[in-house]
């Protein structure tokens, strides 16, 4: 597992990743304060789990679009108001396919940049 100094610039890292903007990709798009809104929701809800990173040399471009297509579909649910029941199943494809980014890109960048200490 790498350092504390070490988890903490790669989370760094990954926000950028966590903040991309894809109100674009719907209906009227951009939405600031909807990117904004999903933004401040998958920060409140995501936890970086380091105990199941494992090594990766294949990189990350299929959760990655996995999850830039649930933060999207999930913008819409909120953006189309729809029930409940719908949101929250949105909402928890999204937090499993950023689960499955995070697992994949910090593997990623620990197996390149060989920094497990």
């Amino acid at each position: 597992m790498p350092s504390p100094e070490r988890r903490a610039a790669l989370e760094a890292r990954f926000a950028r990743w966590l903040e991309q903007d894809v109100t674009a990709l719907l209906p009227s798009g951009p939405h600031p304060d909807l990117q904004d809104r999903l933004n401040e929701w998958l920060r409140a809800h995501f936890a970086f789990d380091w105990e199941a990173v494992q090594e990766n040399i294949g990189g990350t471009a299929g959760h990655h679009s996995a999850f830039l297509q649930a933060k999207a579909q999930l913008g819409q649910a909120w953006l189309a108001g729809r029930p409940s029941a719908q949101t929250q199943e949105a909402e928890v494809t999204c937090l499993r396919a950023l689960h499955a980014f995070w697992l994949e890109w910090a593997g990623y960048q620990l197996t390149v940049l060989s920094d497990r200490a």
